[in-house]
């Protein structure tokens, strides 16, 4: 297999993620006022949730940051 394929599939992967990642946290900010209205929602109450997106992003990165370390020291 060709090394280099297998680079430029990594890269596009690592693209799309960031793409996604940046997608999902700056979302749901443009949304306040609709969360407000519609749903009945308070700013507190928003502010609460987009909290808990980015705190659960921030763990995810971590754990999947560790599990990459893990992986290229045991040489996948």
């Amino acid at each position: 297999m060709n090394i280099k394929a297998n680079y430029k599939a990594t890269v596009f992967t690592c693209c799309l993620g960031y793409i996604t990642q940046a997608i999902m946290l700056n979302f749901p900010p443009l949304l306040y006022l609709f969360f407000q209205e519609k749903m009945g929602l308070s700013l507190g109450q928003v502010s609460v949730l987009i909290s808990a997106n980015i705190i659960t992003e921030l763990v995810v990165d971590v754990i999947v940051s560790k599990l990459q370390t893990k992986s290229v020291k045991e040489g996948f």
